[in-house]
């Protein structure tokens, strides 16, 4: 009451203990309690909801009265303590304690049982006294929240029964709920009262002394006037002796006791005693030795200063208004359960106890269990299938409430079927970031996700890219390509040309030329490198598009100018002026070796000051003038003794060796010629070429060292001018000659002279030809250009070549003009002056002197054959061109000779013979030596349609030849003096003289050879 907890509180400010019954001690720390707490009441409770029933999780609905908030802090403080998870629902009160429940509380009411309906969890703490008890259990009971499946009932003191109000019909809610309250009965009261009376007997007044208490036995206080309003036959079955009375004695018993203990124990006088003494002694009370029994059994207090009772454990039965006692609790054993007794569960099931330590029956406190998949739904009263995105495994446990409620699929998984029993993982290159999802996304561009059960997508790294959807991996940029960015679907290209060294760049810095190309800063771009002629290692970088490329090296035998390092030229000499790869941006190498001038296309020059020597390197010029002039002197001298030599032995009959000779001075020249062909000939074919030019104006300048280079600035000209005026040498000898012979009184026989000048022209006209056609000869280089093969450093059609060539075409009319129009004029004159000019056989020896009578013609063949070995070598554009048309030249001549055996002596004719076909056979393994590097791949097309067309148009001239041969012989047939024979009959007949003389034999030998002749060839001459 109101006025005992203002008394203990001013009791309490002087220090001064009290013992009494009160509920709420908790602001009194002086108070010690003679009865069991609310808060140990609440203890047990929950120990029986986690040991003996087993269960994790209860909901607690209360009504917010003082006492039942109380109630509910001590449960869930006692709940957590054992780990049991306690979801409150809190009710408000109407007023008055243990009062109807009012309209608007009674909606709050209904809404908190409805949540725990929908709950997995059906273990339900109640904390409610009075109508409003009543209420809450048959609005529970209303909902279907009692009698189903499942559901556990418990609650306290305040559904003790006098909630009732002695009204059976509020009891069936109850029924199948289990409450616990302390244990108050007095058993021993009638024993109290006897010892009272023998050990109290001088007390005037007993405190029970006036009041007759009638508790003997099972009997009941019937007499007492507390009990109004009592039922004979109605409460005298269940109701027992349990008032305060005898609490209240206990309380004047133990401070009697402790009184007792500290006058005799501790020895303290009554007068001395403090309330200290007092509050000290009192707490002993939780020492076990200090217990000891009294009228309601065993005073023992808590370390809360709460006395330590028993508990009951009563179960509500069908038609009663008190529960059924079916266990206790103490604090030494724990629970024991009423043997024979019978527990009844909310759900209507009963069932007899046997073990007095366990309960049998005892519901699940979830609902139903369901298949997988699936799970109890309140408002359908059936199974439900788990929806999309969420799942339900198979095997639940009986308190597992997880399984009551279907689960959701957390990222990275998905359920795209209802009632599934698990998740599908995403798969990889998809992704799912939200819980519940019934699908998983694939990644986007840009993005990629290699594991499984992924709850997002990776963004690519820099270097790599993904341009679909749902990649597992990036892929590297490709080469060519680079990406700084993450997260792209595409990477960068490099700028057009421009590749990468490695996938996955992540820089255009890093885009470079590839290897086997090289920048060219005048297009921008990468340029594909000839390998034939380059080193190009690669790696120039794109961002340096503004310098050239230093990195390309000219390889062996080639070079290129400062001024355009990429115009690729073949060195004279190959590797001996061009040694090793070099690149035109070396300081500490010229492009050029061996003193050759690196700034002259072909190295083809010697630097300034410098002359090529013989062993074809460059000299650096001295001041040696004497010896340069007694060089040339020796020269001109050894020339003026081989004309005079020529003057005074080829005045003669011409014999065989000297024949012979001739011819090979012929073929050396036809090699001379053939060497400017623009082949890649082999080492040894060289130094054949090397060792005849020596005979070349060009060779004896080189081979005696001759420094013309160091007494011109430009020697390209010279050389060009020193060709075309050498062959006036042989004038200028027989000037000298001349001026010898005057000085010995002698003369000079003019018709010697024309014989020796006209054999010059003639025998040499190979050499003489070529040297004044040598401006058309060219090699083309593999930048395309057409360089003189006689003068390396010279272009052809360029300016400077426009220059010179006036002096080589006039060369070339005055020489190989004025020598074709002699040599034709005296073929045709030849056998009218034979018969008439008495000097004609001296003048024209060098014509007709090796020949024989009847081909005396063929010095013209051999005059046009020179003129066309060279025509044709100035005229080819190409390597192709230049050999089949030399062979063809070479084939047809070689072929007019052995038909005609022009010779007057077999064994020249023969040697002659050997020495074209030679020439042919070694033109036709000449074409392993063309330099294919140097011929586009256009070109090689044009060039083999145009040699095919022409192989189809020789084998229709080889099939007309032989149709002509087939038509000539008809003819023959039909007119005999049309023949051959005839025609040289007449012939013989009409220059029977000419023939005579050039023959040097008697007229009777002519007619011998003329009566060899058959039958049949003697009828045709006279018939012709």
């Amino acid at each position: 009451s109101r006025p005992s907890m203002a008394t203990t509180s001013y009791l309490s400010a002087f220090g001064v203990p009290q013992l009494a019954g009160l509920s709420n001690k908790l602001p009194f720390p002086n108070f010690f309690r003679v009865v069991s707490s609310d808060a140990q009441v609440m203890q047990v409770l929950a120990l029986m909801v986690s040991t003996t029933f087993d269960y994790s999780e209860v909901n607690m609905l209360y009504f917010d009265a003082p006492s039942q908030i109380l109630q509910s802090h001590d449960f869930v403080t006692a709940a957590n303590d054992l780990g049991i998870k306690v979801s409150p629902y809190r009710i408000p009160h109407s007023g008055q304690v243990g009062g109807e429940v009012d309209r608007v509380n009674r909606v709050k009411m209904l809404a908190s049982l409805q949540s725990i309906r929908d709950s997995t969890c059906r273990v339900v703490v109640a904390f409610a006294i009075g109508k409003e008890a009543c209420e809450l259990w048959q609005a529970a009971y209303d909902l279907g929240m009692i009698r189903a499946h499942g559901w556990v009932w418990l609650g306290g003191d305040g559904i003790d029964g006098n909630q009732l109000n002695r009204d059976l019909k509020r009891a069936t809610p109850f029924e199948g709920t289990i409450y616990i309250t302390a244990s108050s009965q007095t058993p021993s009261l009638g024993t109290f009262k006897e010892l009272w009376a023998l050990h109290m007997s001088k007390t005037e007044i007993p405190e029970f002394g006036e009041r007759n208490f009638n508790c003997e036995g099972q009997h009941l206080c019937m007499n007492h006037t507390g009990f109004q309003g009592w039922k004979q036959g109605l409460h005298d079955e269940q109701l027992l002796c349990e008032g305060d009375a005898s609490l209240m004695y206990d309380a004047a018993v133990t401070l009697a006791v402790v009184l007792d203990r500290l006058l005799t124990q501790k020895n303290i006088a009554i007068e001395s005693l403090t309330a200290t003494d007092w509050m000290e002694e009192l707490q002993q009370l939780a020492d076990p030795t200090k217990f000891f029994q009294c009228l309601s059994g065993e005073i023992a207090l808590d370390v809360n200063q709460d006395r330590l009772m028993d508990m009951a454990v009563f179960n509500w039965h069908s038609g009663q208004l008190a529960g059924v006692r079916v266990g206790s609790w103490r604090n030494a054993r724990g629970f024991s359960w009423e043997i024979g007794e019978t527990v009844v569960w909310p759900s209507g099931d009963q069932m007899k106890i046997t073990n007095s330590y366990h309960l049998p029956g005892l519901p699940s406190g979830l609902p139903p269990v369901c298949s997988p998949g699936s799970v109890y739904n309140v408002q359908a009263s059936g199974c439900l299938l788990c929806q999309r995105g969420r799942f339900l495994p198979s095997g639940p446990s009986r308190n597992d409430t997880a399984y009551f409620q279907c689960l959701v699929c957390r990222a990275g998984t998905y359920s795209h079927l209802t009632g599934s029993t698990e998740c599908s993982v995403c798969p990889p290159g998809s992704y799912s970031n939200d819980d519940g999802a019934s699908e998983c996304f694939l990644c986007a561009v840009g993005r990629h996700q290699p594991h499984p059960g992924s709850s997002d997508c990776s963004k690519c790294e820099a270097g790599t890219f993904a341009n679909g959807t749902g990649a597992m991996n990036c892929e590297r940029c490709p080469s060519g390509k680079h990406q700084a960015n993450e997260g792209y679907a595409d990477c960068d290209a490099c700028a057009e040309t421009f590749v990468t060294n490695h996938r996955g760049a992540t820089s255009s810095s890093e885009c470079v030329c590839s290897k086997g190309t090289y920048f060219e800063r005048n297009r921008g771009a990468c340029v594909m490198c000839d390998l034939v002629f380059l080193e190009c290692p690669g790696g120039h970088l794109q961002i340096n598009s503004n310098d050239s490329d230093m990195s390309v090296r000219v390889r062996e035998g080639y070079m290129t100018l400062r001024e355009d390092p990429f115009s690729i030229y073949t060195c004279v000499d190959g590797s001996l002026r061009c040694p090793g790869s070099r690149s035109w941006c070396d300081i500490d190498r010229s492009m050029c070796a061996n003193g050759f001038d690196a700034s002259v296309m072909r190295c083809g020059r010697c630097l300034a000051d410098h002359y090529l020597s013989s062993d074809r390197m460059c000299r650096p010029c001295e001041a040696n003038t004497p010896l340069n002039v007694f060089k040339l002197v020796a020269t001109c001298v050894a020339q003026l003794v081989f004309v005079f030599y020529m003057y005074c032995r080829y005045n003669r009959p011409n014999p065989s060796g000297m024949i012979s000779a001739g011819n090979l001075i012929t073929f050396f020249q036809t090699l001379q010629s053939l060497s400017l062909l623009p082949l890649r000939w082999p080492i040894p074919t060289k130094m054949l070429f090397d060792a005849i030019n020596v005979l070349s104006v060009e060779g004896l300048t080189v081979l005696l060292e001759y420094d013309i280079d160091c007494l011109t600035s430009d020697a390209a000209i010279f050389e060009v001018v020193l060709n075309a005026i050498s062959p006036l040498v042989v004038f200028a000898d027989f000037a000298l000659l001349h001026c010898v012979f005057w000085l010995f009184r002698q003369r000079l026989q003019l018709d010697f002279v024309m014989n020796i000048i006209g054999m010059w022209y003639t025998k040499l006209f190979i050499s003489i030809s070529r040297m004044t056609m040598e401006l058309f000869f060219t090699e083309r280089m593999p930048n395309g250009k057409l360089m003189v093969k006689a003068v390396p450093d010279l272009e052809f059609d360029s300016p400077k070549w426009r220059e010179v060539i006036p002096v080589s075409m006039a060369a070339c009319a005055l020489y190989c003009g004025t020598t074709l129009v002699v040599t034709a004029r005296a073929v045709y004159q030849a056998p009218l002056w034979a018969a008439t000019c008495p000097h004609f056989t001296a003048r024209y020896r060098f014509a007709f002197g090796a020949l024989r009578p009847d081909r005396w013609w063929w010095v013209l063949v051999q005059v046009f054959f020179g003129f066309l070995t060279n025509l044709v070598l100035a005229i080819s554009s190409n390597a192709h061109a230049s050999l089949y048309l030399s062979v063809f030249v070479l084939v047809i001549f070689t072929g007019l000779e052995y038909i005609v055996l022009p010779f007057k002596y077999p064994e020249n004719n023969f040697a002659d013979l050997c020495l074209k076909s030679a020439l042919v056979i070694f033109l036709i393994l000449s074409t392993s030596f063309i330099d294919h590097s140097v011929i586009s791949r256009e070109y090689e097309g044009e060039q083999n349609e145009f040699f095919g067309h022409l192989l189809f148009a020789i084998i229709l001239l080889a099939v007309a030849c032989i149709a002509l041969s087939i038509l000539y012989w008809s003819l023959t047939l039909l007119c005999p003096e049309r023949s051959e024979t005839a025609s040289n009959a007449r012939i013989l007949w009409r220059f029977r003289d000419v023939m005579l003389a050039q023959l040097m034999i008697p007229e009777h030998e002519a007619l011998q050879k003329i009566s060899q002749l058959s039958q049949y060839y003697i009828q045709k001459l006279e018939s012709a």
